[in-house]
């Protein structure tokens, strides 16, 4: 059975949270859910085992480049910012969902890639099942599968 959006919008706001330790999902946007699924989305850190060119957005524009590195973490964004990556053709990158999930014993998980991106060549393919009782941050692989660069940033 699939949690229905009523259901993840009361486990997530107080309504059910009263049996539970935690909200289900934590921060809650009302514009992520779906008729019986939740879109997370990506944190400002991002970590490759190649090169991997970053930027700064803001307001949807690219505004200052960051030198190439395996890794941008804790990047210090200002309101109206994100962080963007350039991930080349079969470049992984590891980054994580900026909720925090906290699953009650009766609930799995099952992590798909949105169709809009994996019709752009973009895929996970790690962390694609939560198991009941999991707390936490959700940490996951992307990876471009396609011929051209593919731009990810936080927020997406």
């Amino acid at each position: 059975m699939f949690l229905p959006d009523f259901m993840i919008r009361n486990m997530s706001i107080g309504v059910e949270t009263e049996q539970m330790d935690e909200p289900l999902i934590y921060p809650f946007n009302e514009e992520c859910l779906g008729p019986a699924s939740y879109d997370l989305t990506v944190a400002a850190n991002f970590a490759s085992p190649s090169e991997m060119k970053g930027f700064i957005y803001r307001n949807g524009q690219k505004y200052h480049a960051l030198q190439d590195s395996k890794e941008f973490a804790d990047i210090k964004l200002k309101a109206g910012e994100q962080l963007g990556i350039v991930l080349n053709p079969g470049q992984p990158v590891l980054c994580h969902a900026i909720e925090r999930v906290a699953l009650p014993p009766t609930c799995v998980v099952q992590l798909y890639t949105r169709s809009s991106y994996a019709r752009q060549w973009l895929n996970h393919s790690t962390a694609t099942g939560i198991w009941p009782g999991f707390k936490g941050q959700i940490t996951f692989e992307l990876k471009n599968e396609g011929v051209e660069p593919f731009v990810i940033k936080s927020g997406d």
